[in-house]
C-alpha cells in the first residue's frame, strides 16, 4: 500500500508535505535538507 501524501500550512505560509503508514505508536523521522551552520576557521 503507498503512503498518501498530506499537506500542512503554517501560520506564515509555508507547506509541509507530511505522510503516514499503518497504525501503532508514533515515530518521527525529520531528515534535515541542505541546512549548513555557519562555520568560522581558526589558525
Amino acid at each position: 500500500m503507498e503512503p498518501r501524501i498530506q499537506y500542512a500550512k503554517t501560520e506564515d505560509g509555508v507547506s509541509i508535505a507530511y505522510w503516514t503508514l499503518g497504525q501503532g505508536k508514533l515515530f518521527v523521522y525529520m531528515q534535515s535538507v541542505g541546512v549548513a551552520a555557519p562555520r568560522t576557521s581558526t589558525p
